[in-house]
């Protein structure tokens, strides 16, 4: 079964060094700073992914999960969330 764990979201003031890094750097370079809070087990999991419709969407393949970046520069927020089966 495919779970989601919920790694980070930032929005407004949070949102703008890693949205600088995702704009200046690049799609991995903002998934390797925001995984800099991933915990193992240390976080929501979910059924569903929380990215919305209307998000951008970064995916990056590892041989143990699947880093999911979504955000929004309109609205001023990033996310990450691991996407793993358990």
């Amino acid at each position: 079964m495919l779970q989601y764990e919920q790694i980070v979201f930032c929005q407004g003031d949070d949102a703008v060094e890693p949205l600088a890094i995702l704009d200046e750097e690049g799609t991995i370079a903002a998934i390797n700073h925001l995984a800099e809070w991933y915990n193992p087990g240390e976080h929501e999991v979910r059924k569903e992914s929380s990215a919305g419709n209307g998000d951008y969407i970064g995916i990056v393949d590892d041989p143990d999960c699947r880093w999911i970046l979504n955000y929004s520069l309109r609205y001023g927020y990033i996310g990450l969330q691991r996407r793993t089966e358990q």
